[in-house]
Parts: structure tokens; sequence; C-alpha cells
């Protein structure tokens, strides 16, 4: 990928597996991540956003760290 470099490339190869195809879609690949956020809304209050419970806390560190292309 462009922009990585190889210390972000192996992170994000070893936090993958080396398999993108499991993720059957960008959405979804977010989602494990926690750069997607879900839905917490109760009642009459809506709008509410929050990172999912279950992610992978390397992989956010992947997309987050300074080195990543933005």
């Amino acid at each position: 990928m462009p922009g990585f470099g190889p210390v972000l490339a192996a992170e994000f190869l070893g936090g993958t597996g080396g398999d993108l195809s499991v993720f059957q879609s960008a959405d979804r690949s977010a989602g494990v991540v926690g750069l997607a956020p879900a839905p917490r809304d109760s009642g009459r209050i809506s709008g509410n956003h929050r990172r999912p419970r279950r992610y992978g806390r390397r992989l956010l560190r992947v997309f987050t760290s300074p080195g990543f292309p933005r």
C-alpha cells in the first residue's frame, strides 16, 4: 500500500493475517478496526455514536499512527 512504511505494513499484515478477503467490504473492515462508529441510540435519543466494544486495537494503532498517510 502506498504510504505504508515497513513497520506499519508488517503490523497491518500481522493484524489481518495477510488475508484481506476475510472482510467482505470496506465497511466491515472499518468496523473491525474500530474506525466506524456504532450507534448507541435508545428511546428518544438519537445520534449517539461510540467505538464498538470489540475492535482490533493493533489495527487501530496502524491507522491512527503518525506515519499513516492521511
